[in-house]
């Protein structure tokens, strides 16, 4: 029987792109009525040409949120469980798919090993589910708090929630500059055996950390290579002592803001816990790109074995995955192509459909609403303040990226960290995500680029070359006249 989707509102999170493997996770989870905890709301991706348009399904969707929220309210103890199972899920599963020669695998113990990412891989996407709906209640409770008792700061809740811990980008910039800080001290050269050494050392600590959910590519030795050299033209003691005193700077910032918020001891420890989710979000996401990096000659060995491209082969669902190395069950190339061409995953506890091609066609005419393009005004939430304009560049994965310029106001779902490298030519950033923890809304602070973030479908309204005006004083962006 065929679940009524009608008798849902539908609350768009973003778009990305994504392959279906993952994607096929990503929904799974909201379904999922065994978990140890629960995503207590639906979701359906649209899926067109691998590019994901994300939304939740629910009947009261602040309410049904609120209920994950206030789970984790309950107590310190759960937030510390959730961490505890991120770091376990990481570290059993890089140890199952770290193995040198794959080739001397029999099918049966090559399919262990797959089922053991697949499943490591789903803790994960739940995981990010879980965090995402902290945070929607995070937010309510902390806008309230700080309209009511500091209204003059607009970007009062992104100071208060800025986590103790830095995030994977500053340690990796860290880890840069004090190899070249070093290389200077000892006059040595970037081609010296201590530079290389240095070099392995961080690239087998990061080189994941560009990774997404499609074909983003992990740094390369020569990419670090060129980034040391960079840093090596500059001054990198003074680099550190800057980076020291934005942390210190952002830190007293936060706690004379909280002071004078004079948080009671619930609204303590939704900050205390905000400030964690930040942490954890990020660490996630760090473990879930280090898990695709070390499946890589997972795939590669799949591809040989079954005569299929990697490419190919994560069009599969997981499922199909395990089916094709055992049972040598093929997807045709026309199923293929459709289910590229249009692909809609729906889930709410206890259901999920996927629908492939015409199928698929038909359930967005029948429940999807069509996107509002009309609108030059649009309202969100300030990230990071300041003032910025120029023509939108819509950024939706790295095969956009060439399309950056300096300047250039980017429009994007959310970013992540390989997309830290056009941030920087940013003269400003609008984004449909709007989370706290959300990685544009961390790293758009940690740079002081002007960002205004939670505006849906923000991808599909802007069109490349638009001039943009990003207000991020108020969280205003508008469509000025080309």
């Amino acid at each position: 029987m065929v679940h009524e989707w009608s008798q849902y509102k539908q609350v768009p999170i973003g778009r990305r792109s994504m392959y279906p493997y993952i994607n096929w996770h990503f929904v799974r989870t909201h379904s999922d009525l065994n978990a140890p905890w629960k995503l207590v709301v639906g979701a359906i991706h649209n899926t067109k040409d691998d590019i994901v348009d994300r939304m939740y399904l629910a009947k009261d969707f602040e309410k049904e949120a609120g209920r994950c929220f206030d789970f984790f309210t309950e107590s310190k103890k759960k937030i510390d469980e959730l961490g505890k199972f991120i770091e376990k899920t990481h570290a059993s599963t890089v140890k199952s798919i770290r193995i040198r020669d794959f080739k001397r695998l029999s099918d049966k113990e090559l399919a262990l090993v797959l089922d053991s990412f697949l499943e490591g891989r789903y803790g994960t996407m739940f995981i990010a589910g879980i965090l995402r709906l902290i945070d929607v209640g995070l937010m309510k409770h902390l806008e309230r708090l700080a309209r009511e008792r500091a209204g003059d700061i607009p970007e009062a809740v992104s100071i208060i929630t800025t986590s103790d811990v830095e995030n994977f980008n500053a340690r990796e910039e860290k880890a840069l500059l004090k190899i070249a800080l070093t290389l200077k001290d000892k006059d040595l050269g970037i081609d010296s055996r201590e530079a290389r050494d240095e070099l392995l050392s961080l690239h087998d600590q990061f080189c994941w950390i560009t990774l997404g959910y499609y074909d983003e590519k992990a740094r390369t030795l020569d990419e670090y290579r060129e980034l040391l050299k960079d840093r090596l033209q500059k001054d990198p003691k003074q680099l550190l002592r800057d980076m020291e005193e934005k942390t210190r700077k952002e830190l007293e910032a936060r706690d004379k803001l909280v002071m004078r918020l004079k948080p009671d001891k619930a609204e303590a420890f939704a900050i205390v816990l905000a400030q964690r989710s930040t942490f954890l979000k990020d660490l996630n996401k760090f473990n879930v790109n280090e898990m695709i990096y070390r499946a890589d000659p997972l795939f590669a060995e799949l591809s040989r074995r079954l005569g299929r491209t990697v490419d190919e082969l994560k069009h599969y669902f997981p499922h199909e995955l395990k089916a094709a190395l055992l049972e040598k069950e093929f997807l045709d190339q026309k199923r293929l192509a459709e289910r590229k061409r249009h692909l809609v995953i729906a889930a709410y506890p206890g259901v999920f459909e996927v629908y492939e091609g015409k199928d698929a066609d038909a359930f967005e005419e029948k429940y999807l609403k069509p996107t509002e393009t009309g609108a030059k005004e649009f309202k969100g939430r300030i990230a990071c303040p300041g003032y910025g304009k120029g023509p939108a560049r819509v950024i939706l994965g790295a095969f956009d990226f060439a399309k950056m310029r300096k300047g250039d106001v980017l429009i994007a779902s959310n970013t992540s960290p390989d997309y830290v490298r056009i941030m920087k030519k940013a003269a400003a950033i609008v984004a449909e995500e709007g989370g706290l923890t959300a990685h544009v809304s961390v790293v758009s602070r940690e740079f002081g680029i002007p960002c205004v973030v939670g505006i849906p479908k923000i991808t599909t309204i802007i069109k490349d070359d638009e001039v943009i005006e990003v207000d991020a004083k108020t969280g205003v962006v508008r469509r000025m006249k080309s």
